[in-house]
């Protein structure tokens, strides 16, 4: 599978982060300033290995890149190491433990920074979008700068957008575009979307390496060869995630159910032995000073 690559991304991050929310739990300050630390460093390296290496911007999928992706410079120096990707994943972190604080405290956010943020979140999203482009287009004079900062920030200012936007729709300050989101076939598709990265990428390889002739590109043969490959690879992912990531998350939900089960009963007995001594102290102090109490009063009678 082309796309397991990042499997070791993802074991790298796995590394850190029970770290990160460990202080962002204990010591929400400098858990904020380390995931801040490490954020700035990934986009300081990215912006300049892109622009002391003349690289572009991101991994440019032409058919000759696909033929080999491994022989690709961008994609060895920019597009698979971990440290080139981490800003985004932390960025998730933040999000989600925002998300926790401000249901914790009740926070609400105010109308005017939620139309503020829709509609920044909104432009800032599309520009990164539709501005790839550009990189394409065949020029004799490129800008490594611009370079630099569109490779660097591009799926920073991404990852921001997406986990605001998460944050305000779970805040019920997104109704408009709730019931889109909130559609059940999302959610079986959802659970197979990253089997499906994992196979999707060989898909697009064996059909380039199958070709034997140029491809005639219009707008008809573009919306066919992307369903088939869009249908194709979440069929593989479904099988994918049959074979090996269903037994393995229902194995872990077992575990971790025992293991929640044995550490409530354990709670249930701490908490009744203490409820025990509790009575047991009661009877110790109180209960005398009653008895005198009333033989006190029996006397003065």
């Amino acid at each position: 599978m082309f796309q397991s690559w990042y499997l070791t991304c993802d074991t790298h991050y796995f590394l850190i982060v029970p770290f990160l929310t460990y202080l962002l739990w204990r010591k929400p300050k400098l858990g904020f300033l380390f995931c801040g630390i490490l954020t700035f460093a990934s986009l300081v390296t990215h912006f300049l290995t892109i622009y002391l290496n003349e690289e572009d911007p991101f991994l440019l999928l032409f058919m000759k890149v696909l033929r080999d992706p491994v022989l690709n410079k961008t994609f060895k120096t920019i597009y698979i190491p971990s440290h080139m990707r981490i800003s985004p994943y932390l960025v998730g972190v933040i999000g989600g433990f925002v998300k926790f604080q401000m249901r914790s405290s009740a926070f609400k956010i105010a109308m005017r920074n939620v139309v503020f943020m829709w509609v920044i979140g909104l432009a800032t999203g599309f520009a990164i979008l539709f501005s790839s482009f550009l990189f394409y287009l065949p020029t004799e004079n490129k800008d490594y700068t611009l370079h630099g900062f569109y490779g660097s920030f591009h799926h920073f200012l991404w990852s921001v957008c997406i986990s605001a936007l998460i944050v305000m729709v779970s805040e019920n300050h997104g109704q408009w575009v709730a019931p889109y989101l909130n559609w059940r076939p999302w959610i079986l598709l959802s659970r197979i979307t990253y089997s499906a990265f994992l196979c999707h990428g060989g898909v697009q390889l064996y059909t380039s390496a199958i070709q034997r002739t140029p491809m005639y590109v219009g707008l008809f043969n573009i919306f066919y060869y992307a369903a088939a490959d869009i249908v194709f690879a979440y069929l593989l992912g479904f099988c994918l995630s049959l074979v090996f990531e269903s037994p393995i998350l229902e194995l872990e939900r077992i575990i971790l159910k025992k293991q929640f089960s044995t550490s409530k009963n354990i709670e249930e007995t701490e908490q009744s032995h203490e409820r025990k001594q509790d009575l047991k102290e009661v009877k110790d102090i109180y209960i005398p000073r009653i008895q005198k109490e009333i033989s006190w009063n029996s006397y003065k009678l």
